[in-house]
C-alpha cells in the first residue's frame, strides 16, 4: 500500500536542495522554490514577487515546483487533497488537480492538465491553455457549478455554462439555449443539460473563419436519441421519395376522378334545362317533349354511372393509403434488422416496424465472408389482413 512516509523519505534530498518550501501540516508535501505558509495565495493581485511560495496548506495537500500552491480547504478534517504540480500550479479545493506550468484547478473535484489550462468548480481541462469555464448557476442561491469538460490546445467552455463539452483545438462550447425541433411529445420533455462542440462559430467571419469537423465511423441510430448516419438518411430520402411519387399519382387520379365528376354535373345541369324546356314546348310539340325525356333519362343515367365510378375509385384509394402504410412499416422494421460483423459467422436477425396503426414482422439472415466482403437478405411481412411482403438482398464490399 502507498504511504506518503515512503514518498517523503525518497524525497529528502529534493526537499534538502528546497529549503524554502514549506507546509503548515506535517502531512502535506511541498517540492520548490522559497516558500513560506502564510504567504498570500498565487492568484492574488496585490502579492509581491517575494510572496511567490511553493506551498502545500491543508492534510496531505501535495504542491511540486516553484510558486506551486496547493490548499484543500479541508480544515486538517481528512478531506481528499489538493495536488499541484507544475511551476506556478495552483490547486484549491478538496480533490483539486492541477499538473502543469501555471495550471490552475480552483473548486471541489475539478482537474486542470497542461500548460496553463484552467478550471473552476469541479470541471475537466486538458491541453495547453484549455478552459473549462467558471461554470453556471448551481442549486442553492449563489453556489456556481461547472461539470465542464475541455479537452485540447485552446479548447474552452463558455462561461455560465455547465454540463458541456469542448473537444479538440480551438474548440469553443457554450450554454444550450434555443428549443429543440422536431421532437415528439416524449422527447421534447426531456432536459437538455448541455452541449458537446467539435468546433467552433467564428464571432468575426471575415477574418476568422468557422472551426467544423465531422464525426466518422458512426455506426447507425437505434434509439430516438441515437445520432443518424448518412445511410440511415439515404434510406428514407429513397423511401420519402417513393412515397412522394406515389401520392402524385393518387393526387392526379383523384383530379381525373373531379373532373368527371364535373362533366358529369355539367351534363346533368344541360339535362334538365333541356328538360325544362321540352316541358314547355310540350304543349305545342309533343315529339319535342318525348326526345327531350329520353334526354333526360340518358342523362341521369350517365351521372348515376359516373357516381359509382367515383365510389369506386375511392375505394381504391382506401386500399391505396393501406398499402402505403404497410409499405412503410415494413420498411422500418427492415431498416432495423442488423447485418453480419464477425468473419465467417452467420448472423440471424429480427425486428418490428410500424407506421401509424400498421404494424410489421422482418427477418434477415447474413454471412461475413472476410472484413471486405458480406452479404444478407431480409423478407418482411405486414401484420394486418392481406399479409403484404417485402424482400431484399444485399452485398458489402469494402476496400
Amino acid at each position: 500500500m502507498f504511504k506518503k512516509s515512503v514518498l517523503i523519505l525518497a524525497l529528502l534530498p529534493v526537499l534538502s536542495l528546497s529549503a524554502q518550501a514549506a507546509t503548515s501540516n506535517p502531512n502535506a508535501i511541498a517540492i520548490g522554490g522559497s516558500a513560506d505558509q502564510n504567504d498570500i495565495p498565487i492568484e492574488n493581485p496585490n502579492r509581491t514577487d517575494t510572496d511567490k511560495k511553493t506551498k502545500a496548506i491543508d492534510r496531505s495537500d501535495i504542491a511540486i515546483g516553484d510558486s506551486a500552491y496547493a490548499d484543500s480547504n479541508s480544515g486538517g478534517q481528512g478531506g481528499a487533497p489538493a495536488i499541484a504540480v507544475g511551476n506556478g500550479a495552483l490547486a484549491t479545493g478538496e480533490g483539486s488537480v492541477a499538473l502543469g506550468s501555471k495550471a490552475v484547478s480552483e473548486g471541489m473535484g475539478g482537474v486542470a492538465i497542461g500548460d496553463a489550462a484552467k478550471q473552476k468548480n469541479g470541471g475537466i481541462s486538458i491541453g495547453s491553455n484549455a478552459n473549462a469555464g467558471i461554470g453556471g448557476d448551481g442549486p442553492f442561491p449563489g453556489m456556481e457549478v461547472n461539470h465542464n469538460i475541455a479537452i485540447g490546445t485552446d479548447a474552452r467552455v463558455t462561461d455560465g455554462a455547465t454540463d458541456s463539452v469542448a473537444l479538440g483545438s480551438n474548440s469553443v462550447a457554450g450554454k444550450t439555449t434555443g428549443d429543440a425541433r422536431f421532437l415528439d411529445n416524449k422527447n421534447a420533455a426531456a432536459k437538455n443539460v448541455g452541449e458537446v462542440s467539435i468546433g467552433s462559430k467564428s464571432t468575426d467571419p471575415q477574418n476568422e473563419p468557422d472551426t467544423f469537423r465531422r464525426i466518422t465511423n458512426v455506426a447507425g441510430g437505434a434509439e430516438d436519441t441515437d445520432a443518424a448516419n448518412i445511410a440511415q438518411l439515404s434510406v428514407v430520402d429513397d423511401k420519402a421519395d417513393a412515397a412522394d411519387a406515389k401520392a402524385v399519382t393518387a393526387k392526379n387520379t383523384a383530379d381525373a376522378a373531379d373532373a368527371k365528376a364535373i362533366d358529369a354535373k355539367n351534363t346533368a345541369v344541360t339535362a334538365n334545362t333541356t328538360a325544362i324546356d321540352a316541358r314547355n314546348t310540350a304543349f305545342t310539340a309533343n315529339t319535342t317533349a318525348q326526345k327531350a325525356n329520353v334526354t333526360a333519362n340518358s342523362a341521369y343515367n350517365l351521372a348515376t354511372h359516373n357516381s359509382a365510378r367515383i365510389d369506386k375509385l375511392e375505394l381504391r384509394y382506401d386500399e391505396l393509403d393501406d398499402k402505403m402504410q404497410r409499405g412503410f412499416a415494413m420498411s422500418a422494421a427492415t431498416a432495423n434488422l442488423f447485418q453480419p460483423y464477425n468473419v465467417g459467422k452467420f448472423n440471424l436477425s429480427a425486428a418490428v416496424g410500424g407506421f401509424n396503426s400498421e404494424n410489421a414482422l422482418a427477418v434477415g439472415s447474413g454471412y461475413r465472408f472476410n472484413e471486405n466482403v458480406a452479404v444478407k437478405a431480409s423478407l418482411a411481412t405486414s401484420t394486418s389482413q392481406g399479409g403484404d411482403v417485402m424482400y431484399g438482398a444485399g452485398m458489402n464490399l469494402e476496400w
